[in-house]
């Protein structure tokens, strides 16, 4: 069992950069491309070019117009997603760990569907993973990076979540950190379960609003209640926090049934006040979950399957 004075004692010598993520070139705003050749160009793996066909853009070639909340903070802060700044370094670091944690978990099968690109850090998982998925985005200016840098592989579709019709079903949907940036969520989730296989998977994870860390900023008098919203979540698109609970009755509201909740991570500081973190102590707050109940995690992750009803 971990102990909680393990998390500081394991550092690194060598801090935890982005450049450590294996992200192509292609996923930088043009105004970082002098950064480019430091990153280098690993979009795809070899195994995947003599596999599957190039990735293709499908859908909306005249821009969102009917726009929802995250469509909206999608078209106009897709820089938020290129950023490389401390904060969105710490961001990109934890979901690489948290979506390779997921992977460990649950068993994944094709086709699989990324609801939305972000800073592509899922996507690209996916797909060193995989070998092919298909993403749907809301940003045409975001469906762009994910083409130049998955050229392989890859199927992008251009829509709103309420406006995508899928010709297919998926055998696993990924919705992670996306429930909590839609005005709707569970008008969303109802029709994610259109999209879902009879014997599918649905894996949601969304930011836990009774977090350690939430809580540590109440406490302090930084913030109003334990799931105030917060400036950075404003700035970020947030349109609702979310606790365990929250999303457990919205889950059951629907055809969905939860099969299992998994563990995340301990988050204790803001992302700004962990910039200097190194991989290893990033790694220990995945550990230190197993002393801390789960309703306390950084995020809620859920896999779900249909009812058995449905």
């Amino acid at each position: 069992m971990l102990s909680m004075s393990l998390l500081f004692s394991r550092a690194s010598s060598r801090p935890f950069d982005i450049h450590h993520l294996n992200l192509s070139a292609g996923e930088l705003a043009p105004k970082f491309h002098r950064r480019r050749s430091a990153v280098g160009e690993e979009s795809c793996p070899a195994r995947a070019s003599a596999n599957f066909p190039a990735s293709t853009l499908a859908g909306g070639t005249e821009g969102v117009t009917k726009l929802g909340l995250m469509a909206y903070f999608q078209e106009n802060h897709a820089d938020k997603y290129l950023e490389l700044d401390l904060e969105s370094r710490v961001d990109r670091q934890l979901t690489l760990l948290e979506i390779r944690h997921i992977l460990k978990e649950i068993q994944i099968e094709g086709p699989i569907l990324d609801l939305g690109y972000g800073h592509g850090i899922v996507t690209t998982e996916l797909l060193e993973r995989f070998g092919s998925c298909s993403v749907v985005e809301a940003s045409r200016r975001l469906c762009e990076v994910a083409l130049k840098s998955h050229p392989v592989g890859l199927k992008v579709h251009h829509s709103l979540f309420e406006d995508f019709q899928p010709t297919h079903r998926y055998k696993t949907i990924f919705a992670t950190g996306v429930l909590h940036h839609l005005k709707h969520p569970l008008e969303a989730l109802t029709k994610f379960v259109d999209w879902l296989e009879p014997d599918g998977t649905l894996i949601i994870s969304v930011p836990n609003g009774h977090s350690i860390h939430r809580a540590l900023g109440y406490s302090l008098g930084i913030q109003n209640s334990i799931d105030a919203m917060t400036v950075t979540g404003k700035k970020s698109g947030v349109a609702h926090v979310l606790t365990p609970g929250a999303v457990r009755k919205m889950i059951s509201s629907t055809r969905l049934e939860v099969v299992r909740e998994i563990d995340s991570f301990v988050k204790i500081l803001s992302n700004l006040q962990m910039a200097s973190f190194s991989e290893d102590q990033l790694s220990s707050l995945f550990e230190l979950s197993q002393i801390v109940p789960r309703d306390f995690h950084a995020t809620s992750i859920f896999q779900c399957g249909l009812k058995s009803s449905s």
